[in-house]
């Protein structure tokens, strides 16, 4: 099995082989990734005494160091943006709980409505002053219905519009 990671933990756990890529040519260690390190910062000190006679200090140890780690700058950024994406993924399911509740009552307003229209069909649902409450609750319904109708436009405009904005 072939991963590429930038994980250490996860490479450290997995990895038995490396292959590093550098410069279009491939570069193979028999061993874990301890192995890869060791033997790579072996030869990079080996290289950097023959070349310049510093005695073996590592590019890692001069102004080498902001190319290989990240900045703590960068780190911020990434950190900060992490952030960014989960709020709007926050946000995201906020409104697409919002539209799936509207979807719910609208679908039970109208259920009830056909029901209590279904309900005042029947003779006997006018004995006894019945037929009255069944109108309240339908004017209460014909109330909330084009209310919550709009309400769930306008959560689905405000969430094609959020991810609209999300994909510039």
């Amino acid at each position: 099995m072939i991963f590429i990671s930038h994980d250490v933990h996860f490479i450290r756990l997995l990895a038995n082989h490396v292959v590093r890529v550098e410069a279009g040519h491939l570069r193979h260690f028999t061993g874990g990734y301890q192995y890869y390190l060791d033997k790579t910062s072996q030869t990079a000190r080996a290289a950097l005494t023959s070349s310049d006679g510093r005695d073996g200090m590592l590019p890692s140890q001069d102004s080498g160091t902001a190319a290989r780690r990240p900045s703590p700058d960068r780190k911020e950024q990434k950190r900060m943006e992490a952030e960014q994406r989960q709020a709007r993924s926050r946000k995201r399911q906020e409104i697409q709980k919002r539209i799936a509740a509207l979807e719910k009552e609208i679908a039970e307003l109208e259920t009830k409505e056909k029901e209590l229209t279904a309900e005042l069909e029947k003779p006997e649902s006018y004995a006894g002053g019945r037929a009255m409450q069944i109108n309240r609750n339908l004017m209460h319904i014909h109330d909330r219905l084009p209310v919550a109708t709009a309400e769930w436009e306008a959560a689905g405009t405000e969430l094609a519009e959020f991810e609209s904005s999300a994909t510039d």
